[in-house]
Order: C-alpha cells, then structure tokens, then sequence
C-alpha cells in the first residue's frame, strides 16, 4: 500500500530500521529524530495501555504516588514498577528530543 502512494520514501524506512541497531550516534540528526519520536510512541502506547488495564487515570499518573494502605498483590506491584520504568523512560525521551 505504501507504494501506491505517490512520492512516497519508502526506502528510507527501512535504512531507519536497519541503523536502529547499536549504533544511534552515527544516525543522521532527522533519523535520530524520528527514531526517538517512534520509541516515545511506543512508550506511551504502553503507558496508556498499562494504566487502563490498572484502572488508572491520567490524573493519577501526573501527581506524586501515594502508598496504598493495603498490601499489594505481586501483579499489581510489578504493573507499578513497570509503569514507574515507563514514565522515566518517557520523560527521558522528551528530554532527548527536546534537545535534538
């Protein structure tokens, strides 16, 4: 289907791909871009889909963290912690874009 668009690029979504390996400083300033825009798409993708399935807002994710009173099963601490990882990992990518 992307062929049948006219004056689409598609080769350079490949080349993107292959230099997404190890080797990201040596990427052109607009690929970096676009590489570090898709990985903040995919985080806050699993952000979002994480978060649903917790039951937690948007608010919720904005303010501090609250300690629940109750103890928290295993499936619910791991959702926090990867949530948790999720967040840092989006701010950083912000931060790297922002810069770029």
């Amino acid at each position: 289907m992307a062929r049948a668009v006219k004056q689409f690029k598609y080769g350079f979504y490949p080349a993107l791909a292959s230099k997404a390996g190890n080797d990201i400083e040596r990427m052109n300033p607009i690929a970096r871009k676009a590489y570090f825009e898709r990985r903040l798409r995919l985080i806050e993708t699993q952000i979002h889909l994480l978060s649903e399935r917790m039951g937690l807002s948007e608010e919720d994710l904005v303010g501090d963290w609250m300690w629940s009173v109750e103890p928290l099963d295993d499936d619910r601490w791991a959702s926090l912690v990867s949530l948790d990882y999720l967040l840092s990992a989006r701010d950083a990518l912000i931060e790297t874009i922002e810069t770029l």
